[in-house]
């Protein structure tokens, strides 16, 4: 609805929050200390044509609620030939306002002036009936900021923490929300060397499976590494998972009664992309996944082969982004659904993509940068930006991300993995405060 349609659609339809609450005051003020049954002019001036039109009309509203017998708009050049006409039509009194939008507030400000004025009493002439300065303010709402054709102001970013979870007694590879028990929330599944495990967000193991009995490479990797995959997202009940340490990955079924495997996999799953799980082979004896992936039953090149893959989510994922690439070199890209990239890579250590507002707005969480030590780090950035909206010091070295709606809050948290010198591994989330 255009801003002129929506101003006159208000001659029939409840007037906006905004408007409405200042006509309120307006007309309290404007009837104040006059006689019952006052019949009053109302002349409005402000910014556009369209808030002028719906200020008179909420503020005529207002005036008849509050008892005015007549509430008559002036339709005047000037605040002079808005007195004179109200004088000719036999009105008590006129209210001349000017609404606009300051800031954040809309506002109207203006007097109420008694129409007659006896020209003989004296050399000043004598105005009678009991003037009055008129002054209101109320937030602006979006109706209003229409009206007044002003862009409605970019929301805040959310403010967010990092909350430490608990520790894994063991390194994590993997990371990712399935909901195990069937109660329509998720718990957090950890991929170790040895192990898959199934924790609640206190760190209770609800159930683990081994990795032992998956057949393992002749050749094992330089350093161990892996992926995660909940194929139906948070509230499904199947991982697929596997190593680059073993030959086969496996495919696997939650319920209450544990963990129970559906089949073996012949690729690593890196992440769920629109066309289901993104699989990729290791490079012989490294922990460097691709190019090639198969994007469900298609294959597919990435530009160049990476340490991990992480996607925004649904096919329609805003500004066209579909997947976050973690390049070996340091860096991590945008990639849009065709696995092209999108803009410049930022450096970046392990990086997912997170809505942590709950908007539709995916940020780019990325750990670094610098080389991981004793003392790492996270910070989230906006799609398209470089600055950081939030940063923040990890102990350990991150090795792993995943990002999901892990409270039923509708907004997104983003878990990180930090190895801790001793070889546990602290498990926390970047997530809004509460």
């Amino acid at each position: 609805m255009t801003a002129l349609a929506l101003a006159l659609a208000l001659a029939v339809a409840p007037a906006p929050a905004a408007l409405q609450a200042v006509a309120d005051q307006v007309a309290a003020q404007g009837v104040a200390n006059l006689p019952a049954g006052p019949k009053l002019g109302v002349w409005v001036q402000a910014s556009t044509p369209e808030l002028a039109q719906a200020a008179a009309s909420a503020l005529i509203d207002a005036l008849h609620a509050r008892g005015a017998r007549a509430a008559l708009p002036i339709d005047a050049a000037d605040g002079g030939q808005a007195e004179t006409q109200a004088r000719a039509a036999g009105l008590d009194a006129l209210l001349r306002i000017r609404v606009g939008v300051d800031g954040t507030w809309l506002t109207a400000a203006g007097d109420r002036i008694g129409t007659w004025v006896n020209l003989w009493d004296g050399a000043t002439p004598n105005r009678q009936g009991q003037s009055a300065a008129l002054a209101a303010r109320t937030p602006a709402d979006p109706t209003a900021l229409a009206l007044a054709r002003v862009p409605a102001p970019a929301p805040a970013p959310p403010e967010l923490e990092l909350e430490a979870l608990f520790r894994v007694p063991a390194p994590v590879l993997a990371l990712a929300l399935v909901d195990a028990d069937g109660d329509g929330r998720p718990e957090i599944a950890a991929l170790t060397p040895s192990a898959l495990l199934i924790l609640r967000v206190d760190g209770a193991v609800l159930a683990q499976r081994e990795l032992s009995g998956l057949p393992r490479r002749a050749h094992p990797v330089r350093a161990p590494c892996g992926g995660l995959v909940s194929p139906d997202g948070p509230r499904g009940h199947r991982l697929l998972y596997a190593t680059a340490s073993q030959a086969r990955g496996e495919a696997v079924q939650l319920d209450a009664t544990g963990v129970h495997s559906t089949g073996l996999l012949d690729g690593v799953p890196l992440c769920l992309g629109p066309q289901g799980a993104v699989m990729a082979q290791s490079q012989g004896g490294t922990n460097v996944f691709g190019p090639e992936v198969m994007l469900g039953s298609a294959r597919a090149a990435l530009p160049r082969p990476v340490y991990a893959l992480s996607a925004a989510g649904p096919p329609d994922s805003p500004q066209g982004l579909a997947f976050l690439a973690q390049y070996p070199d340091g860096t991590a890209q945008l990639l849009d659904p065709h696995l092209a990239p999108q803009g410049p890579a930022l450096p970046a250590g392990v990086s997912a993509l997170a809505d942590l507002g709950g908007t539709g707005a995916w940020d780019q969480v990325l750990s670094g940068p610098g080389p991981r030590g004793a003392l790492d780090a996270v910070r989230v950035v906006a799609p398209g930006m470089t600055a950081p909206l939030f940063q923040a010091a990890v102990p350990g070295a991150i090795t792993a991300m995943a990002a999901g709606d892990l409270y039923g809050t509708g907004r997104q948290v983003a878990l990180l993995a930090a190895l801790q010198p001793g070889g546990d591994t602290a498990i926390s989330a970047v997530e809004v405060k509460p």
